[in-house]
């Protein structure tokens, strides 16, 4: 159904309804090249060599498509190829482990791919029209093993840090997780030992309380409250605080503040932020 040529390498990548997108080593073709009074005596050759030779090997063959592929793609700069489908499936493809994660629509058939030449982006027309997706994310350079720290700041109201040369020194201390929960206190998150820390605007410890589970962050759940969902990246209380969205990769569980189960809502793309509105609906 198609096939396409590395940019740099001498290797091509062909989409075919057998269920498989298949990466093929052309090296050897490149030594059958002679001088161009050669030509039209090596074109027959070509053609018998092309069809019926060997001198075009398979290096990989990706399966996990259920229906035939319609197109696949070398991206221009990293070692992926992306490759779309009968199946509603475009998967993205890591040439040196051959792992794949795959994007899915419900209704709609991908038949054709483009790749941004200097952008990770990556557009899938189907059925319905086009959608793009985000081939890679953005991951920190540097991270701390131990898990980070916190600096806190005392400012008063009429402060201001323009044009000052007498920066104060922040109050500082080791974090997971750090969140206020009064206008006096703040609550810092000890992964070590599985304790949340009470703490006062001096930075004193004020109380300590063990975790009933491990958990890699807390969040505010109003004054006095903490709460802390495992595998839980985001949280978003609505403006009265009556109703709150959690949200993992690919999930949303909308609660009340008593944690009342309301909904569960699944998406096949990951999902990155929200916000509710002044009518208490979530948007994502």
């Amino acid at each position: 159904m198609r096939a396409s040529f590395h940019p740099k390498e001498d290797i091509v990548v062909s989409a075919s309804l057998d269920l498989t997108v298949r990466v093929w080593d052309i090296g050897s073709l490149e030594k059958k090249a002679g001088p161009p009074s050669d030509d039209i005596l090596r074109l027959n050759q070509m053609n018998t060599d092309l069809l019926g030779g060997v001198d075009a090997v398979v290096k990989y063959v990706l399966e996990g498509h259920d229906r035939g592929v319609n197109w696949a793609a070398f991206h221009p700069t990293l070692p992926l190829i992306v490759s779309g489908a009968y199946d509603r499936q475009t998967r993205k493809y890591l040439l040196s482990s051959r792992k794949f994660q795959t994007f899915r629509r419900e209704h709609d058939r991908f038949w054709i791919l483009a790749i941004h030449p200097e952008m990770n982006l990556l557009a899938a027309g189907h059925d319905s029209g086009m959608i793009v997706f985000k081939l890679g994310e953005r991951k920190a350079c540097f991270c701390n093993v131990e898990g980070g720290s916190y600096e806190l700041y005392t400012i008063s109201k009429d402060d201001s840090f323009i044009g000052r040369g007498d920066m104060q020194e922040p109050k500082k201390g080791p974090d997971g997780s750090t969140v206020f929960v009064a206008m006096n206190r703040f609550v810092v998150l000890d992964k070590t030992s599985n304790q949340v820390l009470v703490k006062n605007l001096k930075n004193e410890l004020d109380k300590k309380s063990a975790l009933p589970i491990a958990t890699d962050a807390i969040f505010y759940a109003g004054t006095g409250n903490l709460l802390y969902p495992p595998f839980i990246k985001y949280v978003f209380w609505s403006n009265d605080m009556e109703s709150v969205a959690l949200l993992s990769k690919h999930v949303i569980v909308i609660a009340s503040k008593k944690l009342v189960h309301q909904c569960t809502l699944h998406e096949t793309i990951r999902v990155k932020s929200g916000a509710w509105d002044e009518n208490g609906i979530f948007i994502w």
